[in-house]
């Protein structure tokens, strides 16, 4: 179905005729994207099958996580441009710093906690934030520039923001954009 107009298969359990896939998949294969830390098994896996790999490491233990990526790719022969690299964050984004620490706190207090008893405990926070990218537009595009000179190809995100807050994703959109270029 990926390289033909129509296909047919007949097999022992399942038969089709004329199936079509419209639009086809550029270059004729599927992308595959394989997705969360494990430096054994998961980064094996998407060094020998993935196009991308989408990591849910904490943004510190990134460069160990690539270097282990880079072992199996490596193992297999396979080159590093072969597949992007992009971590799993949270974007806490808003105009002014004050906004978006606004909006933070709102986030923290969601789930049971105060946003500045975690900033005041350098363990806590650690682990709070590990995967977290906030602040106004200025402090997103620098964070996110420092994370990508690790080794990173892009940046995934899932955006804080209230239902139907299209000012906000359209804020992450345009910071990204600027930060990644």
């Amino acid at each position: 179905m990926f390289t033909q107009e129509a296909t047919t298969y007949r097999g022992t359990h399942h038969s089709v005729t004329d199936a079509c896939n419209t639009p086809a998949p550029i270059n004729g294969e599927i992308p595959i994207m394989v997705g969360r830390q494990g430096e054994r098994t998961t980064f094996r896996l998407a060094a020998q099958y993935a196009h991308e790999l989408n990591t849910t490491a904490a943004f510190g233990d990134l460069p160990p996580k690539l270097e282990a990526l880079q072992g199996h790719l490596d193992d297999l022969g396979r080159d590093r441009a072969d597949i992007t690299v992009a971590p799993l964050a949270m974007l806490v984004v808003a105009p002014t710093h004050e906004e978006a620490e606004a909006k933070l706190q709102g986030l923290f207090a969601s789930r049971g906690t105060d946003l500045h008893t975690v900033l005041g405990d350098p363990a806590l926070s650690a682990t709070a934030t590990a995967r977290m990218v906030w602040g106004d537009p200025d402090a997103v595009v620098a964070r996110v520039q420092e994370l990508m000179a690790v080794g990173l190809d892009g940046f995934v995100v899932n955006v804080v923001a209230d239902p139907g807050d299209t000012d906000t994703v359209t804020l992450a959109g345009e910071t990204l954009t600027k930060a990644i270029g």
